[in-house]
């Protein structure tokens, strides 16, 4: 019986050496494994960078780019606001040819300016709208209802339907209305 007990202990040791065996080896292959899953990390992490630090410049290329059409179409906006005051010249000296020709002018311009959606913002005899409008002077009218516009000082122009630059108006006052 003592035979019989040795020779389990010896399929034991030998059992147990055997699965050790087995784990040193599984041992490896996942300690191989786990090593590129690592490097395959590390790796993925470096493009996420990159990529991160091409995103950023982008962006910033981006933003610079908006920044500089907006300074471009505020730009346009001041050469129309120069031809408005060339025109309220001429029709001071009544020179209505000149006059004529700055309006035919405009028009060409707002149906370009209309083509990269450039629009100038309508005023005149609209209801006062401070997302579009500012308010520089109030005039007692009692034939106009309260906060129409009656007259505009500096157009005011939107760019893809942003408020560029506010229209300054005049608005009517009506106290009988009111």
């Amino acid at each position: 019986m003592s035979e019989v007990k040795e020779v389990k202990k010896e399929l034991n040791m030998e059992d147990l050496f055997q699965i050790m065996m087995n784990m040193k080896s599984d041992l490896k292959i996942i300690n191989k494994n786990s090593k590129k899953s690592i490097m395959s990390i590390e790796s993925l992490k470096e493009d996420l960078n990159k990529n991160s630090k091409e995103n950023f410049k982008l962006k910033k290329e981006l933003e610079e780019r908006k920044n500089n059409e907006i300074k471009i179409y505020k730009k346009i906006i001041l050469i129309l606001d120069q031809i408005d005051n060339l025109q309220k010249f001429m029709l001071d000296l009544d020179n209505m040819d000149l006059s004529q020709n700055l309006e035919i002018m405009r028009k060409i311009i707002r149906k370009e300016m209309s083509e990269i959606n450039l629009v100038e913002i309508k005023s005149m005899g609209e209801l006062f709208n401070p997302e579009l409008h500012k308010c520089i002077a109030v005039e007692e009218d009692k034939f106009r209802e309260s906060k129409e516009i009656i007259g505009v000082v500096e157009r005011g122009y939107m760019l893809k339907g942003k408020v560029i630059r506010p229209a300054s108006v005049i608005i009517a006052k009506n106290s009988l209305r009111s």
